[in-house]
């Protein structure tokens, strides 16, 4: 056992001085090494920075998301599709109905729970989730950009005082 240990110690030993010997052979392995390290790393790493991967495929909130991508096809944004009741989008009912959706959906604080079902299908109604909604577009906030002279106009579509 002494033989041994002794033994790998003196190839320790030996190990640097045979390399200022070899230190062109040693820069060169060294070298040839990270980059094949290197180029390992930059074609066979990935990284998935979605949603999916940081929470458990089991979770009811995973579940929850899925549903709502069936049915609406995505999670980016949400589209609200009416058929105007005497069938001209742009009458004054229906751009009013139009304004007003689109302020009860930009101030929906200001709603009365109690003008509001319960519960739709057994789920309950809660107006704190409209919170989540970060932008509302409609035809009477929607912009028509034009040019006058040296100017960008951005008027507005509908005003917002119908006529």
């Amino acid at each position: 056992m002494d033989k041994t240990l002794l033994s790998l110690s003196r190839f320790f030993a030996l190990i640097p001085l045979w390399s200022l010997k070899a230190r062109t052979l040693v820069l060169a392995l060294l070298l040839g090494a990270s980059a094949a390290m290197a180029w390992g790393a930059w074609t066979h790493t990935t990284l998935d920075m979605t949603i999916d991967s940081f929470i458990d495929q089991d979770d009811p909130a995973i579940a929850a998301l899925n549903e709502f991508r069936e049915q609406f096809g995505s999670d980016d944004s949400v589209f609200l599709v009416y058929r105007a009741l005497d069938g001209d989008v742009f009458s004054a009912r229906s751009l009013q109905a139009v304004q007003q959706l689109t302020q009860e959906l930009d101030n929906w604080q200001s709603l009365d729970p109690a003008a509001y079902p319960a519960e739709i299908d057994g789920e309950p109604v809660l107006l704190e989730e409209l919170g989540k909604i970060r932008r509302v577009q409609s035809l009477s906030t929607a912009r028509i950009q034009s040019v006058d002279g040296d100017t960008l106009r951005s008027d507005r579509l509908v005003p917002e005082k119908l006529p």
